[in-house]
């Protein structure tokens, strides 16, 4: 088994732009709504560490774009650059509604199976007599 080893992502404003792109593209692709203007200007970095993350978070959005990996890059963007206001995928409205009423059925679920084991123990074979 070979190491494949991948070409470093370098900070440019080229790679900002692609990565802005790729978000876009994955949030209409997948009905999301993006919260703010994505910006494309190069943050300023106080330590090689901060430098080191942030280009991670940045390859990981140009090679494969998730809602995770899209999040944690505008994350650091937005503190790098300190805006006021943070940029994030979120889900729409009606997939929010979606997912709570899906959650809420979960639960009714849950009692409603308790209440038959409760039946059935209750019923046993009374009936079979």
């Amino acid at each position: 088994m070979e190491t494949i080893n991948r070409k470093q992502t370098e900070i440019t404003v080229e790679n900002l732009q692609i990565a802005s792109k790729n978000i876009k593209e994955f949030a209409a692709k997948r009905k999301l709504v993006i919260t703010g203007e994505i910006p494309t200007t190069i943050p300023v970095f106080e330590s090689n560490s901060q430098r080191k993350d942030f280009r991670r978070a940045l390859s990981r959005v140009i090679y494969k774009t998730t809602m995770r990996s899209a999040n944690s890059y505008l994350n650091l963007l937005s503190k790098r650059l300190g805006l006021s206001e943070k940029v994030k995928l979120e889900y729409s409205d009606k997939e929010k509604s979606i997912r709570s009423l899906k959650a809420d059925w979960k639960v009714l679920n849950q009692k409603a199976r308790e209440a038959r084991v409760r039946y059935k123990a209750e019923k046993g074979d009374f009936y079979k007599s």
